[in-house]
């Protein structure tokens, strides 16, 4: 009817302009270095290089959000391929990885507790030396001292990754003892027990120390 006016949204509820608008965004080029823009481009990524495509144009843009998608979508993107394969394509892209890395350093306080966690695992999964490092050095550390604020699935994932990464330098310290002539040093290295890190972050958990 003539001047009548057109129904209105309910207060809180996404227009069709609304939603048309954020359908469009993860379809058009990546031109604005805003968190949700980029956020679209790194979940709509299909490969490693396109993560790290972004990681390099837009890393100083990123926020915690981000930071943690990037990680998420690198495993998701390297988790099939074969070591080796993984290895080849990791290191073509080397200095994107560590800008990613660098990144998260100084971000990771920042992190809430389920993004923490989730960061530590991808980081881990990737089984690259430089993030193994960060692993160990800065996000293990605030794994530990964040525990009470982890779920059970928190809890298992950062579990896992620490106990995978404290692994895999145990082997490569061994390969390079095994290289350097010392098998000694490299067969004393494999039966080292491995720190138990459910417990480590159980007693945080706990306040058993």
């Amino acid at each position: 009817m003539a001047g009548r006016a057109a129904p209105q949204p309910a207060p809180g509820m996404p227009t069709l302009r609304t939603a048309q608008s954020r359908a469009a965004a993860a379809l058009l080029p990546l031109t604005r270095t805003d968190a949700f823009t980029i956020n679209c481009e790194l979940t709509g990524a299909e490969s490693a290089e396109h993560v790290l495509g972004v990681v390099r144009d837009h890393a100083h843009a990123f926020n915690v959000v981000n930071i943690s998608t990037a990680f998420s979508q690198l495993h998701e993107t390297t988790r099939e391929l074969p070591p080796a394969e993984r290895r080849r394509v990791l290191g073509a892209h080397d200095t994107q990885l560590r800008l990613l890395l660098r990144t998260v350093t100084r971000a990771a306080d920042r992190l809430d507790a389920r993004g923490l966690a989730n960061v530590a695992y991808a980081c881990a999964r990737l089984d690259h030396p430089s993030a193994t490092a960060v692993m160990l050095d800065v996000l293990a550390p605030l794994c530990a001292a964040r525990a009470r604020e982890f779920n059970g699935q928190d809890l298992s994932n950062s579990a896992w990754a620490y106990a995978h990464v404290c692994a895999l330098r145990r082997q490569r310290a061994s390969a390079e003892a095994s290289a350097d002539g010392g098998a000694a040093g490299a067969a004393e290295g494999v039966h080292t027990p491995a720190p138990v890190s459910y417990t480590h972050l159980r007693a945080h958990e706990t306040d058993s120390y």
